[in-house]
């Protein structure tokens, strides 16, 4: 810890004269740095995929240019760290969340994905655009989970056999080319909290497409006040068929969690895909 605070201090040119570890997520570690600039946000990987830093902070940058949630500053970024403004936690605001997530999302112009590839946990998410946005989620987002998947033997039989028809139907249930916007890309109740600056987003995996795919993930796992629901759709009310699109836009957070935790995930996966091709 010792060498990498001293890296961490170089990068911010600041003097750090304490630090307490944090409970982390599932794939980072964390810790408060205590620094003659105030407090700093920690999050490190000593066996970070190149890059995945860099990135993440690319997404958290193009985020807080959206004019959405709050998102800490980078303060500065190194192959296995990511140093942050400190963000004081405050209580509610769950009304704030919906109104601002809705801001976030709200159409532009440009094409689906995102300048760079990035990461979501530490897997690598290609976002080169396609065709049209379906063989976008087709190809870089459930296909390339899927062989991920098949290669680890975490998927096979007719659950795989499934998923693949389920893959060459999607134009069926999705759109070529909806409106896109600016997505966090991992937006769990655990990548939010309330600050006394108002409510903020972190540990992206952004990019540009679907603005259903946020609140999928939302849904998927939960830990988001009603009333960001009722705010978010009383500002930017979703479109017809949205709710029977959910289920394949969570099928790749289902598929991420696979390929990262194994378990049950891929029950889960088979169970969506079921709901869509029997």
């Amino acid at each position: 810890m010792t060498e990498l605070l001293e890296r961490v201090g170089r990068v911010l040119g600041a003097s750090i004269v304490g630090h307490s570890r944090m409970a982390g997520g599932d794939i980072n570690q964390a810790a408060c740095l205590e620094t003659d600039q105030g407090r700093v946000f920690l999050k490190f990987h000593r066996a970070a995929p190149a890059g995945m830093f860099v990135a993440e902070a690319e997404g958290l940058v193009a985020l807080a240019a959206a004019g959405g949630p709050r998102v800490p500053e980078v303060l500065g970024v190194g192959e296995d760290f990511l140093a942050l403004e400190w963000l004081e936690p405050a209580r509610g605001q769950g009304r704030d969340l919906g109104l601002a997530l809705a801001r976030l999302h709200r159409a532009g112009p440009g094409p689906h994905g995102f300048a760079g590839d990035n990461w979501v946990g530490t897997l690598e998410q290609h976002n080169s655009p396609r065709e049209s946005w379906v063989d976008f989620w087709r190809e870089a987002r459930l296909g390339a989970q899927r062989d991920l998947a098949a290669r680890s033997g975490a998927l096979r039989g007719g659950s795989l056999r499934r998923l693949d028809h389920l893959l060459e139907r999607l134009d069926r249930w999705l759109p070529a080319e909806p409106p896109l916007a600016l997505l966090h890309g991992d937006l769990w109740g655990g990548n939010w909290m309330p600050t006394t600056g108002g409510p903020a987003i972190y540990d992206p995996a952004a990019y540009r497409g679907d603005r259903e795919v946020d609140l999928a993930m939302m849904a998927l796992f939960g830990g988001f006040p009603r009333e960001t629901w009722a705010s978010y759709q009383e500002a930017l009310p979703l479109e017809d068929g949205a709710t029977e699109r959910r289920g394949l836009y969570q099928l790749y957070p289902l598929l991420v969690h696979v390929n990262l935790f194994g378990g049950g995930y891929g029950g889960q996966v088979d169970g969506v895909v079921r709901r869509y091709v029997g």
